[in-house]
């Protein structure tokens, strides 16, 4: 059972009402995760050239900025074609069922 799949299930189990699901990282759109990427070469010339050789920045800012750029590398990886294990667009609308009240 894809990961997709089993989301609206739980959400049924546990007494929702599913009203819409949609990936909207799903062919035809680009995959989301094209300009995290893409943000690769940015990241090496701000880290390189602003943050390490000039030292305008604080430690603390290239530590956040280091973190940035492993957590997009993992958010790229889990979210390759051939992985396939999360999409941050992956909508699901739910309705908690209204309680039926006793006259």
């Amino acid at each position: 059972m894809a990961i997709d799949n089993q989301i609206a299930e739980i959400a049924k189990k546990v007494g929702f009402e599913v009203v819409k699901e949609k990936d909207l990282g799903k062919p035809p759109a680009k995959p989301w995760w094209t300009r995290l990427k893409i943000g690769r070469f940015a990241y090496w010339r701000n880290h390189i050239l602003i943050l390490a050789f000039l030292g305008i920045a604080l430690k603390g800012v290239v530590d956040v900025h280091e973190m940035l750029f492993k957590t997009a590398d993992y958010l790229v990886r889990g979210g390759e074609i051939e992985i396939g294990i999360f999409t941050p667009m992956h909508m699901i609308l739910c309705r908690k069922p209204e309680k039926k009240t006793a006259n």
